[in-house]
This record gives C-alpha cells, sequence and structure tokens, in this order.
C-alpha cells in the first residue's frame, strides 16, 4: 500500500511538471506572437485630445476589414497579432485632423516586420513606436464672416430683386409720361387744322377775279 501511494505521489508530481512546462511553452508562444506583429504608438503634439473620444482604425485594404483601438490616457495604443498584408491606418478625432498612413505587414514569424508610411509620400518609412501629429485643428462649421453692406450688391439676388422694383416703380411712370404726351399731341392738331384751311387759298374766287 506505502508502495502504491508513494507511486501515485510521483505520478501527480510527474503530471504537474509537464503541465507547468507546457503552460509555460504556450505563454512563451503567446508572448512572441504578440511581439511579432505588434504595431505601436502614441498620439503627440497637442495636450488637450480628448482620448476616450478618438479612435485609431487599421483597415485592411483587402477585404476591408477595420481593427478599431482607443488610446489610453497618455495617447498610446497599440495593434496585436496583425495578419500580413496591407492596411491603411486613419485617427478619428472631432478636435484635430491627422495624416493616412500606409502599413505593411511583411510575412515574417520570426521578428516585427511592420513598415509604416504617410499616405502623402511614401518613400518615407516611419521610426517605430510611431509618434503621430495631428495635420490641423478640424473646422466643422464655417468662419463667422463680418456683415457688410457692400456685399449685398455682389449678391445676384439682391441683384435682380432691385432691379425688378426700380423697373416696377418706372414703368408706370414711363407710360404715363407717354400719355400724356400724346393727349397733347392730340390737343394741337385739331387746333392747326381750320389755321390750315384759313391759310389755303380759294383758287376759284381768284380766278374769277382775274
Amino acid at each position: 500500500m506505502k508502495d502504491t501511494g508513494l507511486y501515485c505521489l510521483v505520478l501527480v508530481l510527474c503530471i504537474c511538471i509537464v503541465n507547468g512546462q507546457s503552460t509555460t511553452a504556450t505563454a512563451s508562444k503567446s508572448t512572441a506572437a504578440s511581439k511579432v506583429n505588434k504595431l505601436e504608438g502614441k498620439l503627440a503634439g497637442v495636450n488637450d485630445i480628448k482620448y476616450h473620444l478618438t479612435k485609431v482604425n487599421l483597415i485592411d485594404n483587402t477585404n476591408y476589414n477595420e481593427y478599431s483601438v482607443i488610446p489610453d490616457k497618455a495617447g498610446s495604443f497599440a495593434f496585436y497579432n496583425i495578419s500580413s498584408g496591407f492596411y491603411t491606418m486613419e485617427i478619428e478625432c472631432f478636435q484635430y485632423i491627422f495624416y493616412q498612413y500606409k502599413v505593411d505587414v511583411l510575412n515574417n514569424k520570426i521578428k516585427n516586420q511592420i513598415k509604416v508610411r504617410p499616405a502623402e509620400n511614401e518613400t518615407i518609412i516611419m521610426p517605430q513606436p510611431l509618434v503621430l501629429k495631428p495635420m490641423s485643428r478640424g473646422l466643422y462649421f464655417q468662419q463667422h464672416v463680418p456683415f457688410n453692406i457692400f456685399s449685398l450688391f455682389q449678391n445676384p439676388m439682391v441683384i435682380s430683386i432691385g432691379f425688378t422694383s426700380v423697373m416696377i416703380y418706372l414703368l408706370p411712370k414711363m407710360s404715363s409720361f407717354v400719355n400724356e404726351a400724346a393727349q397733347e399731341e392730340g390737343m394741337v392738331k385739331p387746333k392747326q387744322g381750320p389755321e390750315l384751311l384759313q391759310k389755303v387759298p380759294d383758287w376759284g374766287q381768284a380766278l374769277i377775279t382775274n
């Protein structure tokens, strides 16, 4: 019985040792895998970014799958276990506008082979961990322009309304002026008629007199 108990104890110890070694190996493999395809970066350059409302998106250019992370309080972010392929990285921030980046993940299981390049200049390979600065502040509302009375005269709608109003005012005046002129001309013609008849000589009486 003692030998059987001792044998069972040794067997249990061996099983525990084997399980511990397998767990350690699995953990080391997962750690190594996470180190292979890992992309780290930080949003920098400004201090008033609300990181909890900001997202860093990694979009697969092949199947358009999107992976998103939210930066921590310091602005740091990371993507783990990225599959090989070509990606586009963009930052969603309502306060600032960031550049887009091209991310190339090479098929290499030994070491981290990730190349990040600015979308507007793909010849530059950025050092890692990335330090991403905003391009400009986001302008979601049109800047207020002070009122200028002379700007109204440059508005086509105001010009058309003003021209129509002037014509509505002037046309009755012009028509009444034309009517008055026509009436005066009509009154002058009857007065001139008898005078002209009196001035016309009576050729019959002139012949008899002669």
